[in-house]
């Protein structure tokens, strides 16, 4: 895995969630959760301040249904995030992953209002994507069809029309509900 850090030799270069995300969905294929969960661990001995590391490790264990553990380690995440100059896209995976904290504890309000605050831009929108199956789940059609077309209008502003036509025919389903 390819890590970037700071002046400091922390690693704190977001992009690496992509890197790691890709790591972690791996290891859970392939049986390996506790794996990445050690690693995690690790790293946060060693980076005890690196807000990263606790949101890799939340990562881990909500892969590995560990929502509990989870839970707790999105606390002490939250407290880095609070007292530290971190950038946006720490925030949009903090909010994000509390939203899927508290969609698998089913405090499915929690997790809606988390997911809302999780959209930063274009490109870190999945907390509208949440957003819009979870209104689905809770058969919430009305909010479900605010939500595609909000994801829409977003996606036809920044992106190309290749993006657009899973989500349209999503809008679609669900206006069919109401």
């Amino acid at each position: 895995v390819l890590f970037i850090n700071d002046e400091k030799g922390h690693p704190a270069v977001p992009n690496n969630f992509k890197i790691d995300g890709q790591l972690l969905h791996v290891r859970n294929a392939l049986g390996k959760n506790k794996v990445s969960i050690e690693l995690y661990k690790k790293r946060i001995l060693k980076y005890p301040e690196s807000i990263e590391e606790y949101l890799y490790l939340v990562q881990a264990y909500l892969i590995a249904d560990q929502v509990k553990q989870a839970q707790k380690v999105i606390k002490t995440a939250e407290k880095l995030l609070e007292t530290s100059n971190s950038n946006k896209v720490f925030a949009y995976h903090y909010n994000y992953l509390t939203g899927n904290i508290a969609a698998r504890l089913d405090d499915n309000e929690k997790a809606l209002e988390y997911w809302e605050r999780s959209v930063i831009d274009e490109f870190c929108m999945g907390g509208y994507f949440s957003r819009a199956f979870l209104f689905r789940e809770l058969n919430r059609h009305q909010e479900e069809v605010s939500e595609w077309k909000r994801i829409i209008k977003m996606l036809e502003e920044y992106h190309d029309e290749s993006y657009l036509k899973r989500w349209k025919e999503e809008l679609a389903k669900a206006e069919s509900k109401i």
